[in-house]
């Protein structure tokens, strides 16, 4: 679909309409976030929609969905026993996925007070959390994780990465801290090598370095350590389905 981030706009604010709050993440929320073209000389392309909403909101998101016309899959409600609803849109043909907070993947990512800071996505440096968390990434993730990063770091949750709130999140886990660490290692090899194509990258490095100072000198808890030590002799990591 064409217009699929605006699409995507558009029913975060229909859902609104009904009292339903949702936020948008995944690659359309990439795309509304990053000035991705002028990076890579293309769209940053999204076959489906991704919502996530909390708890509370999760029920009456599923029910407003079907209200707008989207038909729910049973089989996915059911197999994800309520933290996951997959719905079909038969007009434009395409897919949205409804998650409930906290995310589950490669690692447990807990949005809590922060899911609705900005609208209609997630804050950017949470979504960037959700692209650092991924244990086998792949090069579309990598220029998601770098065209974010383009946003350079600050305090304007809307426009700009907070190394303070990655260090927080990775202070708390050891597992995403790894994974996240060895992710952000892995794009700065990536731009490095002249692999991305982009032209100038030193906004995109210069982020990944704060992130990565934050990340590393923040304090750890006794418990972060100790799983530290252990390392990666056992599974820091899910397998996502």
């Amino acid at each position: 679909m064409r217009d699929l981030p605006k699409h995507a706009a558009a029913l975060v604010s229909s859902l609104e309409d009904r009292g339903v709050r949702t936020r948008l993440f995944g690659g359309v929320a990439v795309a509304l976030l990053t000035d991705y073209r002028a990076l890579f000389g293309e769209e940053r392309k999204a076959k489906d929609i991704d919502l996530i909403t909390d708890l509370p909101s999760f029920m009456p998101a599923r029910r407003a969905l079907g209200e707008l016309g989207y038909v729910a899959n049973r089989r996915e409600l059911y197999r994800a026993a309520g933290t996951k609803a997959t719905f079909w849109d038969p007009a434009a043909r395409l897919q949205v996925d409804l998650y409930c907070d906290p995310l589950l993947f490669s690692h447990r990512v807990v949005l809590g007070a922060r899911l609705f800071l900005t609208s209609p996505t997630i804050t950017p440096t949470d979504l960037l959390v959700t692209k650092l968390q991924i244990h086998s990434i792949t090069d579309g993730d990598m220029r998601d994780m770098a065209a974010l990063l383009s946003l350079s770091c600050g305090s304007d949750e809307e426009r700009t990465m907070s190394p303070q709130r990655l260090a927080s999140i990775c202070s708390a886990d050891w597992g995403l801290y790894h994974t996240s660490v060895s992710n952000i290692e892995i794009l700065l090899r990536f731009l490095n090598g002249g692999r991305s194509l982009i032209s100038d990258t030193r906004v995109i490095i210069d982020s990944a370095r704060m992130i990565l100072e934050a990340v590393g000198t923040a304090p750890k808890s006794i418990r972060w350590r100790l799983r530290g030590c252990i390392g990666t002799r056992i599974a820091w990591y899910n397998e996502p389905e």
